[in-house]
């Protein structure tokens, strides 16, 4: 997974667009992805790119910066990039405008370059915080669902399990080496502890209601057993991902 913050810069000067790139880039956690010296080229490029924080000037050709904006609202696209203004346009009435469209942050001309760093990051970790947040709370009423409470010792494990298969579907593919041994050095407990308190509240879930589970998990061979932990975790993982259009 590339976890550098990627960036697109919206601007119709080139030489301050370059200049701004390149100290950009330097940083190791940035990455600028595309400059767009246009609003129509902005549009194409969030439209063709996983873009997550815009850097916009508010006097652009085609479409200005307020245009842009405005078919970004419209469009209603999941993970729309986050938007930072960089103007040499100042209006208390146009700041209130920017605030309905959900801007993060203004920044008059000439820009700091320095300043402008550290708000990326925080808006991108203020992003990523509330995303976590948004998850875990998914994840808890999926799991309550399926009559899987915290008072279950498993219950943290499942939890932290379908969180880590969110972040990294990857994990999937090598369950047992990538979730149960990442969750026993995190505890300091041998993991075969861990997945026997996963199978029991699994197990607690399938005596509650079979019927719950072979609905959710569609086979009706869990109407003779529960499923095994891989099954369960993977499964409520992926559906998650797909019912909440969580892009990684």
């Amino acid at each position: 997974m590339n976890n550098k913050i990627k960036i697109c810069i919206a601007d119709d000067n080139k030489e301050l667009t370059k200049c701004m790139a390149e100290y950009l880039n330097s940083n190791e956690r940035i990455e600028v992805v595309k400059i767009c010296d246009n609003g129509r080229d902005v549009l194409k490029t969030i439209d063709e790119n996983e873009i997550d924080i815009l850097i916009l000037d508010l006097i652009l050709p085609y479409i200005d910066g307020i245009g842009v904006l405005e078919k970004m609202s419209e469009n209603n696209r999941e993970n729309t990039p986050k938007v930072i203004i960089a103007s040499a346009i100042s209006y208390d009435s146009l700041r209130f405008k920017l605030l309905e469209f959900g801007v993060s942050y203004y920044m008059l001309k000439p820009i700091n370059i320095d300043i402008l760093i550290k708000r990326i990051i925080e808006i991108y970790e203020n992003d990523i915080n509330r995303r976590k947040e948004n998850i875990e709370q998914i994840v808890s009423e999926r799991l309550h669902e399926l009559s899987i409470y915290p008072n279950l010792v498993g219950y943290k494990y499942i939890k932290k399990s379908i969180e880590m298969i969110i972040e990294r579907p990857i994990y999937a593919k090598n369950f047992r080496e990538n979730i149960y041994s990442i969750m026993a050095k995190e505890d300091k407990i041998p993991e075969f502890k861990i997945e026997k308190a996963i199978n029991n509240a699994i197990h607690t879930s399938w005596n509650k209601d079979k019927g719950k589970i072979v609905s959710t998990f569609k086979s009706k061979i869990y109407e003779k057993k529960a499923p095994s932990a891989r099954v369960f975790i993977t499964t409520i993982a992926d559906d998650i991902l797909e019912k909440e259009h969580i892009i990684v």
